[in-house]
């Protein structure tokens, strides 16, 4: 049984890291991945979370093919409008002909790249991306921007105590978040033997003191600058551990790499 542990820890593994050098979009061919159910992020847990109202104007950053579009268009209702942005025109084409078929015309398509938008800041009442952040190419510039930004959310952001808890949540409560993530990927590479467990652990520790520091701060009244201080460091000791932890992934990849070159 351990073997067959270690053998699905090191696919595991594998497929992680395959991911992180390669990310992309989910192929259109495979859209069943994202029509699949999605318990640990519903419908309704959005609906709680985000408090759509009516005639409010939304940005959804890869819907997909309309998993959540078409509940966010109702919710906002014909006065609103949800705008909907992908890389991949097959799928805004897919969640068009769904919206169409509901008889929701307020859904505006655009097809483009993420990293780059057309629209000024204050366009939007709100915008969502849910399960997309592991899709963009540069995922360590993503996390450097997170990480040197996220301590100035009092001064950048209106609502910057919603921000904060709901980063905690996508940290700490969802089954893949970050501390909780890393944990059982910690597991799984200490299962197949391989050293890069313990900065896995490291990072899994890191994650979740951010999120206890993002929890505390959203919780204060009007912003504490010791609790955001706390907040800066914590994401600091993020970026700190993760780039310490891919690096180590991808040199013991290239060495079994080589290894097996060898062994033929």
């Amino acid at each position: 049984m351990r073997k067959m542990v270690a053998l699905g820890a090191v696919a595991v593994g594998a497929v992680a890291l395959w991911w992180r050098k390669n990310p992309s979009a989910c192929p259109y061919s495979q859209r069943f991945w994202v029509e699949a159910p999605h318990p640990l992020i519903t419908r309704a847990r959005l609906r709680e979370i985000l408090e759509p109202q009516p005639g409010e104007r939304l940005l959804e950053i890869g819907p997909g093919t309309g998993y959540y579009t078409l509940e966010l268009a109702a919710w906002v209702g014909d006065q609103g409008s949800i705008e909907i942005l992908d890389i991949q025109q097959e799928m805004l084409d897919h969640t068009i002909r769904a919206a169409r078929e509901r008889g929701l015309w307020n859904v505006n398509p655009t097809r483009g790249d993420a990293q780059e938008l057309g629209w000024d800041d204050d366009t939007f009442d709100a915008a969502i991306l849910i399960t997309v952040l592991g899709e963009i190419p540069d995922q360590d510039a993503a996390l450097r921007r997170f990480a040197a930004e996220v301590g100035n959310w009092p001064q950048e952001v209106e609502d910057w105590g919603w921000c904060a808890r709901f980063c905690y949540q996508v940290i700490e409560r969802r089954g893949t978040g970050g501390g909780n993530f890393r944990l059982m990927y910690s597991r799984f590479l200490d299962e197949a033997g391989r050293d890069e467990a313990t900065l896995a652990a490291h990072a899994a520790a890191q994650w979740t003191s951010l999120a206890e520091d993002l929890l505390a701060a959203s919780e204060a009244d009007a912003p504490q600058p010791e609790l955001w201080s706390r907040v800066r460091g914590a994401a600091a000791e993020v970026l700190d551990a993760e780039e310490r932890l891919w690096p180590a992934l991808a040199r013991s990849d290239d060495r079994e790499d080589q290894a097996l070159k060898r062994a033929k």
